[in-house]
């Protein structure tokens, strides 16, 4: 082969050696088209994934702690943004895995609409659990409401209710005062009606003291006129002889005359009231001493309504031995000690109650 031909040869593969070069030069113009295209889309897709999450940062009402999830979940997409610029810069880099390079940026960006996708659900489940939070806080303010109401008419009524208690409590000094007067008045009438009663009994006993002659089986002892039980009664015995039946009627005449003297607004009434000495007693008709004085004194008493003394005028009881006389002379012997105290007392008083 001559130098020209070989020349020839060698100039036929260096144009064709050029044309491919500059077909892989076009190819890699194409490429780079491709890639600033890319890198366009992905710009505006990473500008509506920015716009998105402010959006949703803004919109979404996360509690504290669902709020720092979401916060992390944002960095961690910043930081996935941040390393997709970082390999799209090594895909101009290195033209031989560009295609390599921008399927995983599409893997990505998938991954990324996940979470976004993701995150909105989630937001709206929040948004719907706040709504709820915000219904419940609406009824507590209201029950709240209705409380302080409550409590304000309840303040009201205890504001009434001291008011009230001041006038009462003022009413009742006013009442005290007159009160007080009042028993101050009814204390001088009755103590004029006991003066009153006091002159007739002091004239019952002077004019029955007359009519029994000063006999020593009858004193008057203080407010009380004393028969000594032999005087009326035979001994252990509740039934009146002849003696007791005469000295009875002289006190029935004495009673009968004064009653008919004594003011009707005096609400007197003669007290008999019967007492034994401490022998325990023998017969069987009376349980015990006790039972002896009782009967004695109802005797008596049933005598003076026999008589027409009113019942209302009279009361009997028995004492038995249990309130003997004090004060006795030392020099009685034990049988003179023993007569003193087998006696009926007889004694004009007031009523208490009308």
């Amino acid at each position: 082969m001559s130098l020209k031909s070989s020349l020839s040869e060698t100039q036929n593969q260096l144009k064709s050696a050029e044309n491919k070069i500059i077909s892989q030069e076009g190819q890699l113009k194409n490429k780079e088209k491709e890639i600033i295209e890319i890198q366009r889309v992905n710009k505006q897709e990473y500008k509506a994934l920015e716009t998105t999450i402010t959006e949703l940062e803004k919109k979404l009402a996360l509690s504290q702690d669902e709020l720092a999830l979401k916060i992390d979940d944002i960095l961690k997409l910043e930081k996935i943004k941040t390393n997709l610029k970082l390999e799209i810069n090594n895909l101009i880099s290195n033209n031989k895995e560009i295609n390599t390079e921008i399927l995983k940026e599409r893997d990505y960006t998938k991954t990324l609409e996940e979470k976004i996708a993701s995150l909105k659900d989630k937001a709206i489940l929040t948004q719907k659990e706040n709504k709820n939070s915000i219904s419940e806080i609406i009824k507590l303010k209201a029950k709240i409401n209705s409380l302080k109401i409550a409590l304000t008419e309840v303040n009201l009524k205890l504001s009434q209710l001291q008011a009230l208690f001041e006038k009462q409590k003022k009413e009742d000094e006013i009442n005290k005062i007159e009160t007080a007067n009042l028993g101050k008045e009814l204390n001088s009438a009755l103590a004029s009606r006991v003066k009153e009663l006091q002159k007739f009994r002091s004239e019952f006993f002077g004019r029955l003291s007359e009519l029994l002659e000063n006999r020593d089986e009858i004193r008057v002892v203080g407010d009380r006129f004393v028969f000594q039980s032999e005087l009326l009664f035979e001994k252990g015995s509740a039934n009146l002889g002849d003696k007791g039946n005469e000295q009875l009627e002289k006190l029935f005449i004495t009673l009968d005359d004064i009653a008919r003297t004594i003011p009707n607004d005096i609400n007197w009434v003669l007290q008999v009231e019967g007492h034994t000495d401490n022998i325990p007693i023998k017969t069987g008709k009376y349980s015990d001493n006790w039972d002896l004085s009782t009967e004695r004194a109802l005797s008596v008493v049933r005598f003076l309504i026999d008589k027409g003394i009113k019942p209302k005028r009279l009361s009997a009881t028995g004492y038995g031995e249990f309130q003997p006389l004090n004060n006795l002379d030392k020099n009685f012997s034990l049988e003179e000690i023993n007569s003193k105290n087998r006696r009926i007392e007889l004694k004009i008083t007031q009523r208490i109650i009308n």
